[in-house]
């Protein structure tokens, strides 16, 4: 073979398998809504896949915005004290949001008021499990800190578990029978046994802080927590709590998202972007790519379902609030 023809071979291979982890484009924008109604920020947001329903929590305007995405139409406003998050249940249609020291729970076809439970404590982010039928809150008030768990749909307290600090990301795995749950006051995550009411572990994270959201991969027995103090996403062993692998990512981190389907984690931050980060195996893992929204943009979304990631945008001067649309590249 000549030397011409075994370099044209080359170069045809070298354009046909692109090197690994050059995905220039993991995310591509489809779509965006408006939210004029909405003058501050957005807070945790739930998906309701089935009727394509976005639930945007605007505590700053005591509303819970909930819009249309087969339209990109707002469908209505549920006021709310100080909502900061939503999740939905789609076994029960009902929608829950946290909101002050109450739960409220909401018919998912009418919203019309179906419970209110006063959980003693400001609450933040809420966490659905539909294996174990519960839904889990964090209880941020000093001296009450903690989670509290609710039998769906019968609406009750079922236990409280204290904790150290306040939990401002939380995962649920083995069938809602541990939880971990991310400090940042104490630059740990904290292990909990649902069966025994308390925390069975504590983990540290080799010096990062501030770590925020968290993602699971239960299969491969993998956690991921985004810290702020240094940007990394920090992925451990969920067996030993071990740390596995660091990877850079972005500032101000507020959600994580893992996508079974691509094999990567979507890191959504205040800086104005969202970090993509690919699984190769369970023990190894890179930055992919690194997609521009707006600053303040922090809070997000992902739908399976939907093959969806959704972005909240807060107002900013003139543009008004938004929610941004994102579809995932390379889904298999």
């Amino acid at each position: 073979m000549g030397t011409s023809v075994r370099l044209f071979l080359f170069a045809v291979a070298c354009f046909l398998v692109p090197a690994r982890g050059q995905d220039v484009n993991p995310l591509t924008l489809v779509q965006t809504i408006a939210l004029p109604d909405v003058q501050g920020s957005l807070n945790h947001m739930s998906v309701d896949a089935a009727r394509q329903r976005l639930f945007a929590p605007a505590p700053s305007d005591k509303l819970v915005e909930i819009v249309d995405l087969r339209t990109g139409k707002l469908l209505r406003s549920l006021a709310s004290e100080r909502p900061a998050a939503a999740r939905y249940a789609p076994e029960f249609d009902q929608l829950y949001v946290s909101s002050g020291r109450y739960l409220y729970v909401y018919g998912g076809s009418d919203f019309a008021l179906i419970a209110r439970l006063d959980l003693q404590s400001r609450l933040d982010e809420l966490v659905y499990d539909a294996r174990s039928r519960r839904l889990y809150a964090g209880c941020m008030t000093d001296g009450q800190t903690g989670i509290a768990v609710i039998a769906v749909p019968e609406e009750k307290l079922l236990m409280r578990i204290p904790l150290p600090a306040s939990p401002q990301g939380m995962a649920v795995g083995e069938a809602g029978t541990r939880i971990f749950a991310n400090l940042p006051d104490t630059s740990r995550i904290e292990v909990v046994s649902v069966d025994g009411r308390k925390s069975v572990a504590r983990w540290g994270l080799g010096g990062t802080s501030d770590n925020f959201p968290l993602a699971l991969d239960e299969p491969n027995h993998r956690l991921f927590a985004a810290c702020r103090t240094p940007t990394e996403l920090i992925v451990l062993d969920t067996q030993s709590g071990k740390v596995i692998a660091r990877v850079p990512c972005v500032g101000d981190a507020d959600d994580a998202w893992y996508d079974a389907l691509t094999k990567r984690v979507y890191v959504s931050g205040g800086e104005g972007r969202i970090s993509v980060v690919e699984q190769q195996d369970a023990d190894h893992y890179h930055l992919v790519g690194s997609v521009t929204t707006i600053e303040g943009a922090a809070t997000s979304v992902f739908s399976n379902e939907l093959n969806s990631l959704y972005v909240g945008v807060p107002r900013r001067a003139n543009s008004p609030a938004r929610v941004l649309v994102f579809r995932p590249s390379g889904r298999r």
